[in-house]
């Protein structure tokens, strides 16, 4: 899956009050900081801190931010097919426009970090693309937007993995639950997201484990489980060789960085 992502820039590196458009992508562009209007063909949007805008970069757009040295944004481009894929249409049709309260907005900040960080590190290519699948349901989820699953089984599987994430789930339970064989949901999950269900499965438990670690004070050894692991020690290793550090350290990071913030 082709995608860039470019974390909190300034509004000297974006086409201010430059119309253009772009052959086959979407946006998805988080406003950190700044005021300004988002023209999309005929629709306009003002936005503020906090906001997130969803753009069909097919379609004429410009962003006019009130003061361009105050603009600060991250922004995820990806390739339009892909986005069609797993979304509804209505999801952008108009330009949605999502307000964030605080911890969705560092939830959604959390995971363009993480992409930014791991998307030049072949080593950690995989949570980067995970991470842009969860940033996109993300985004879909909070404007009432349900993930299209009539399209194909890919979203399905996905809601299934996500829904399950807690259990020692393996490809037969889920080729049971979506009514097709081994062989065809593996294929098919495989030419749609570039990535294989096993590690899928595998980078959700992760990111699920980052989250509780982030965001809750439970025990490590509830949230390896909690997060679909057998048992602690397995939980650790996995999380060591995937992120790079241990989970107790992980959550010192989150919590050394949140102090940081007040």
């Amino acid at each position: 899956m082709n995608y860039s992502v470019y974390y909190k820039q300034s509004g000297t590196c974006e086409k201010y009050n430059e119309k253009h458009f772009h052959n086959n992508a979407m946006e998805i562009v988080q406003i950190v900081s700044g005021k300004g209007t988002l023209l999309l063909g005929s629709i306009i949007r003002n936005f503020e801190p906090g906001d997130i805008l969803v753009i069909d970069g097919t379609v004429i757009h410009c962003i006019s931010p009130n003061d361009p040295e105050d603009y600060v944004r991250s922004k995820l481009v990806v390739d339009r097919n892909v986005f069609l894929q797993l979304c509804r249409k209505d999801f952008f049709k108009n330009g949605t426009l999502i307000k964030s309260d605080r911890a969705f907005f560092d939830q959604v900040d959390g995971l363009f970090k993480e992409i930014n960080k791991n998307v030049n590190n072949n080593d950690m290519s995989l949570m980067a693309l995970s991470d842009v699948f969860k940033l996109l349901h993300l985004c879909a989820d909070k404007s009432d937007i349900r993930i299209q699953t009539k399209k194909g089984v890919v979203s399905d599987i996905m809601e299934y993995i996500s829904n399950n994430i807690n259990e020692d789930m393996t490809i037969d339970d889920i080729s049971r639950h979506i009514h097709m064989s081994k062989f065809h949901i593996c294929r098919k999950f495989k030419q749609e997201t570039g990535l294989t269900i096993n590690n899928y499965i595998l980078s959700t438990r992760i990111y699920n484990a980052r989250q509780l670690l982030a965001y809750t004070d439970k025990s490590i050894s509830q949230i390896g489980e909690e997060s679909g692991f057998p048992d602690s020690p397995t939980f650790t290793k996995t999380f060591k060789k995937i992120v790079g550090i241990t989970p107790s350290s992980f959550r010192k990071k989150c919590e050394a960085w949140g102090n940081n913030k007040k």
